[in-house]
């Protein structure tokens, strides 16, 4: 094992200075399923516009906070509160926290991360994991939800490594990046280390299974992830691939889907749900359902400007620049669609949620 440095440790939150700015009466969270953030990279401004699960709109609540990087990573909920982490809208500013708002209450809490221009991030009942490139290294931030202290740690300084998504499974926390190796090629890592000790317990070259890591999951068992992009004599070109990891064994297998650009993977029962879409490129191919067990996946096109999804109650839900959609769980058939009603058009939306 190698051992972590400690960069910066005890980072304490205030909560009594939240502020919370509700538009609208009473409790707008009580019968939300499903929300949507609109945010700008320019204004302290994001608006949470509120929907139920037959996509009625229901409230809009707006809370002053920094930009939000539109679907720069899968929006995490967690013990029925919606984390995110805010981007600066001056790189001075120096901006190194992360927010949650509650449901119950409506308050927005923020956390002191010791961050700033998070890569990627990940919750869980107890902690926020949170990523940051700069200065040629890579690093780790690891937030106590309950005593609200962080601890920042140097990850990696032999190679510069940018961390594209992390997922936790047990006492492990399992981090993806993609870079420039010792000699200036491109490489890719996976990095597991062990997030109650500190210690970096495994580092694995990854660069065969191409790079662009965006999305990364545990089903208890396994560790999946995707790759969006490859080297093929000497280009990038789209990559279409999932690739399955043991941690018992370190075996890896790589499973062709039938089309490229894997962004988002999300596990269902026995069946992972892979998104094929591009945000930078506004596009949207559809929906891979791989079997875990038979190991064979199926393709569903879709007509739909999708950059994210989630599934609740036996279906599946996906938004975009400027609709909200409803699918059948089971054929992927389109139940209904609305249009989101942004409060600026200038916004953008960053992300999807679900309670």
């Amino acid at each position: 094992m190698k051992s972590l440095t400690i960069f910066a440790i005890i980072v304490t939150l205030v909560l009594s200075s939240c502020q919370f700015q509700e538009k609208s009466s009473g409790k707008p969270f009580d019968n939300f399923s499903i929300g949507v953030i609109e945010t700008a990279g320019w204004e302290n401004n994001m608006h949470l516009h509120l929907y139920d699960d037959e996509l009625n709109k229901m409230d809009t609540v707006s809370y002053k906070t920094a930009g939000i990087s539109p679907f720069f990573a899968p929006t995490a909920t967690m013990s029925n509160q919606v984390y995110f982490i805010p981007h600066e809208i001056n790189v001075n500013d120096g901006i190194k926290i992360a927010e949650s708002v509650d449901f119950d209450s409506g308050v927005k809490r923020t956390y002191d991360i010791g961050l700033q221009s998070t890569n990627s991030y990940c919750v869980t009942p107890t902690h926020l994991f949170s990523s940051a490139s700069w200065d040629g290294a890579a690093y780790l931030s690891i937030l106590d939800l309950e005593t609200e202290k962080a601890e920042v740690i140097n990850l990696k300084d032999d190679v510069w490594v940018f961390i594209e998504s992390m997922a936790v499974q047990g006492d492990y926390l399992y981090l993806l990046g993609s870079g420039g190796g010792l000699k200036g090629e491109p490489c890719s890592v996976l990095i597991q280390v062990d997030w109650k000790s500190r210690m970096v317990v495994k580092e694995i070259n990854v660069s065969e299974y191409g790079f662009s890591h965006l999305s990364i999951i545990s089903d208890g068992k396994f560790i999946y992830f995707t790759s969006t992009m490859k080297y093929y004599n000497g280009n990038q070109v789209p990559d279409n691939r999932l690739i399955r990891y043991d941690p018992d064994t370190d075996a890896f297998a790589e499973f062709e889907l039938e089309k490229e650009i894997p962004w988002q993977v999300i596990s269902v029962g026995k069946s992972l749900y892979i998104l094929h879409s591009s945000p930078a490129f506004e596009k949207t191919y559809g929906i891979s359902v791989f079997n875990t067990e038979a190991e064979t996946s199926i393709f569903y096109p879709l007509e739909a400007e999708v950059y994210e999804i989630a599934v609740k109650d036996g279906y599946l839900f996906g938004a975009g620049q400027s609709t909200l959609y409803k699918f059948d769980i089971e054929d992927l058939s389109l139940v209904k669609t609305v249009g989101i009603e942004k409060s600026d058009s200038a916004y953008y939306i960053a992300g999807m949620f679900l309670r």
